[in-house]
């Protein structure tokens, strides 16, 4: 095992440095930086079916650390999947820390994660993570910014957030937890603008045989007002959702004479 890699738990023997059962690759020499160690509640050979706190966890990377967490990976400089990381979160066994600086954090575990309602109906999705699901971070999910110095250049790099590029189009259903691509929202995006137009794009006319010119109603110009053309003699109103138009009411006034 290699230097500045850390695979522990927070109690143990510091005679067992190593759990077999896990991966620990790093950078540096033994002899000069941190130890790559696990450790165990036990001595190593008091309990033979001891089961560490990093039983089948992978760390590779110069400080890279799995930290009382079971299964779990951390792939890349300084990727951590920590138990009570110093800002106090603690993501679940199973997790995946993946890239330089990534944090795996606790699992979103909200009504928005299990549900989302539009024009009044609910939708349920499929796949709703639970207390006891681990997470894939591929970012540092907090400002930090990494700056060296090469060859006389300054370089930072901004690693909160990454851009996940050339995915395939997943499927698409009420069952599927499938990855969507930007194709795909695309494609909703442009149905939903389609049904919209279709919708709100319409021609108000005035003469049965379709000729004189009509007033367009679109999405930009929604509305269109029905008038009287003589007021002495004729009435608009708007009933609910209705129009109505009527006699005025000094005409029915003369029409009864």
């Amino acid at each position: 095992m290699a230097a500045d890699v850390v695979l522990a738990s927070q109690v143990g023997n510091r005679a067992d440095r190593g759990d077999p059962k896990t991966i620990v690759i790093g950078e540096g020499e033994d002899f000069t930086g941190l130890p790559a160690f696990t450790y165990s509640n036990t001595t190593a050979s008091s309990d033979p079916h001891q089961v560490s706190p990093n039983e089948h966890s992978i760390a590779i990377g110069g400080s890279a650390t799995v930290w009382n967490k079971q299964n779990s990976i951390a792939l890349g400089h300084n990727a951590v999947v920590w138990d009570n990381y110093p800002t106090g979160k603690s993501p679940q066994a199973g997790s995946i820390a993946l890239g330089a600086h990534s944090v795996a954090e606790p699992t979103n575990t909200g009504n928005t994660t299990k549900s989302i309602e539009i024009g009044g109906v609910e939708y349920t999705f499929a796949g709703q993570p639970g207390d006891h699901t681990p997470v894939l971070s591929i970012g540092s999910g907090s400002s930090y910014k990494g700056t060296r110095t090469t060859r006389g250049q300054t370089l930072t790099r901004d690693y909160q957030y990454r851009q996940i590029q050339n995915v395939a189009a997943g499927s698409i259903s009420n069952t599927s937890t499938d990855a969507i691509n930007g194709s795909q929202l695309y494609a909703v995006v442009r149905a939903l603008d389609n049904v919209s137009s279709g919708l709100t794009d319409f021609v108000v006319g005035a003469d049965k045989n379709h000729n004189a010119t009509g007033i367009n109603v679109t999405k930009d110009a929604k509305r269109f007002d029905i008038i009287s053309g003589n007021e002495t003699y004729l009435t608009t109103a708007v009933d609910g959702t209705s129009i109505k138009v009527d006699l005025s009411q000094s005409l029915k006034m003369l029409l009864i004479m």
